[in-house]
C-alpha cells in the first residue's frame, strides 16, 4: 500500500556523501524518498550498506510522507537503517515506528533476562542474556577484529529468527542504557556485500549449496561456548 503519491520531488532529503564511492547508494535513497519533510537528512553509515536518518521528530511518526520516506530509506540501505534523535519514545510510539516497515509481531519472553513491556508482547525489554559470552570478541584481540573464530565460537554473528519460513523482515532495537567503555557493542555486517566480495568461482560453488538454519544448533552453540 502506498501512503504517499509519487510525483516530482518538492523537498528531497539532504544527502551528505563524504566519499564518492557512496554515490550509488545515496542516489538510490534520493530516488526512493520521493516526497518527504525538508528536515530529513540521510547519511551513509558505511561504504557498502547502511543509512542514518537525521531530523525525524516524534510528532512526525504519523506523517504519511515521513513514513513513506523511512520505508524508502530502509529499502535503499540494504538492510540497516539508523534513526537518530528519537529519545524518550513511549511503548506506543516504538510500536508506531516499527509498524512503518510492516506488521509488528507478538511473542513470548524467552527467559528471565527479558520482560514484556506494559503487557504488550510486541515490545520486549532485554538485559544481559545468559549466553552473552558467545557474543563477546576473542580474548587478546583488538576491538576492531570481528572475524569469527570456529575454535571459540566467538563472536556470534547471527540474524534473529533466521530459522523461520518466511523470515521476519527486520528487527527494531531501541537503546535505553548504553554500557560504559564500549562494552556490549552492537556490530552489523552485510552478508550481501560479503558475498559480492568473494571470488566468482567461490560464489558459483556456494550457489549450488543450501543451509539449514536450526534453533537446536544455536542452543548447542550456546551450551558449548557460553556455558
Amino acid at each position: 500500500r502506498r501512503e504517499a503519491q509519487e510525483g516530482p520531488v518538492a523537498c528531497p532529503p539532504r544527502l551528505v556523501a563524504p566519499k564518492m564511492r557512496l554515490a550509488a547508494l545515496l542516489a538510490c535513497a534520493a530516488a526512493l524518498a520521493l516526497r518527504t519533510t525538508a528536515s530529513l537528512e540521510l547519511r551513509p553509515l558505511a561504504g557498502r550498506f547502511g543509512l542514518a536518518a537525521h531530523g525525524i521528530v516524534r510528532g512526525e511518526l504519523n506523517n504519511a510522507t515521513t513514513r513513506h520516506a523511512l520505508r524508502a530509506a530502509f529499502a535503499a540501505s540494504r538492510g540497516l537503517l539508523l534513526v537518530r534523535g528519537l529519545e524518550g519514545l513511549t511503548r506506543e510510539e516504538l510500536v508506531e515506528l516499527s509498524a512503518i516497515f510492516g506488521d509488528v509481531e507478538f511473542g513470548p519472553a524467552d527467559g528471565d533476562y527479558e520482560k514484556i513491556v506494559e503487557g504488550d508482547a510486541r515490545v520486549h525489554e532485554f538485559s544481559t542474556v545468559p549466553s552473552s559470552g558467545v557474543f563477546k570478541g576473542r580474548p587478546g584481540t583488538k576491538d576492531t577484529d570481528w572475524r569469527y573464530d570456529s575454535a571459540t565460537g566467538k563472536p556470534s554473528w547471527h540474524t534473529d529468527q533466521s530459522f523461520r519460513s518466511p523470515r521476519p523482515l527486520a528487527s527494531a532495537m531501541y537503546c535505553l542504557d548504553t554500557p560504559p567503555d564500549g562494552v556490549g557493542q552492537t556490530v552489523f555486517c552485510s552478508t550481501a556485500a560479503a558475498l559480492e566480495d568473494l571470488p566468482a568461482r567461490t560464489r558459483e560453488k556456494l550457489s549450488a549449496l543450501s543451509a539449514t538454519h536450526s534453533y537446536r544448533q544455536l542452543g548447542a552453540s550456546f551450551a558449548q561456548y557460553a556455558g
